[in-house]
């Protein structure tokens, strides 16, 4: 019986996960779509792909379009410190 109720909490969070990567995905894509320009917006884009999908390299091609619209933005700094202490950017 716990175990069965630890399988459910785990789908449900899970569940729960998905369902806010893919509204916070929509809401980038909003973005980008009634403002494809705004350096915001592709920041916005560059932190979903981190911080959701963990691909550094898309996120690195979103800041490049978005730095000259926040040029003294300090989570440029930041993403490129999390990245250096990742293992496989030790590797």
């Amino acid at each position: 019986m716990r175990h069965a109720r630890t399988i459910c909490s785990i789908s449900s969070i899970s569940i729960r996960h998905k369902i806010a990567f893919s509204l916070a995905e929509t809401a980038v894509n909003a973005a980008l779509r009634l403002r494809p320009d705004s350096a915001e917006a592709h920041f916005a884009k560059a932190d979903f792909l981190f911080r959701c999908h963990r691909d550094y390299d898309g996120a690195l091609a979103e800041l490049a379009i978005a730095r000259p619209g926040l040029p003294n933005s300090t989570p440029f700094f930041i993403l490129d410190r999390l990245h250096q202490s990742t293992p496989e950017s030790l590797a």
